[in-house]
């Protein structure tokens, strides 16, 4: 008993790592101001693991979506996309959210761009989700349909029947 109450007590979160874990169950339950209440008393990010920094920003461009401010949310995504400096895998959800982002926006060669970035990711130290990379595939054919370049948008979704039939 003694050796779990310690093991307990070495391994504590952080009052970060807490306040996001209490944002992320908030939106989950569609409770956005709250949310976002919580996700604001995170002072000090630098106490978040590298997948923490990567959901807060993911969760804060989800509450602003959810607040119609669309801006914001991918103002967010593309500072986190930009300075990232770890495991591209992680970064791969922040530029399929900014693919996505860009397509609904009508911006096709962003969403084009961010879509590849999610491919380029594939085969580092994480692996990336098989629904992430299917994600981008679609978004990049679609990306490449707005642009009027079918072969290229045949070749994404070829690649997507292929690996994913």
């Amino acid at each position: 008993v003694e050796e779990k109450e310690k093991k307990v007590q070495e391994h504590l979160p952080s009052v970060a790592s807490l306040n996001l874990r209490l944002a992320a169950t908030m939106a989950e339950e569609r409770k956005f101001l709250e949310a976002f209440n919580r996700l604001k008393a995170i002072e000090n990010s630098s106490e978040l693991t590298d997948p923490e920094k990567v959901e807060r920003i993911q969760l804060s461009a989800k509450i602003f979506d959810q607040r119609n401010e669309s801006d914001k949310a991918r103002a967010a995504l593309l500072e986190l996309a930009q300075k990232w400096q770890g495991d591209p895998a992680l970064v791969a959800p922040v530029n399929l959210q900014l693919a996505q982002n860009f397509l609904k926006s009508g911006d096709a060669k962003q969403a084009e761009f961010h879509a590849g970035k999610v491919l380029e990711a594939e085969g580092g130290e994480t692996p990336i989700p098989d629904k992430v990379i299917a994600e981008a595939l679609t978004v990049q054919g679609d990306a490449l349909l707005e642009q009027k370049r079918g072969l290229s948008a045949v070749d994404s979704y070829q690649k997507l029947l292929e690996r994913f039939e």
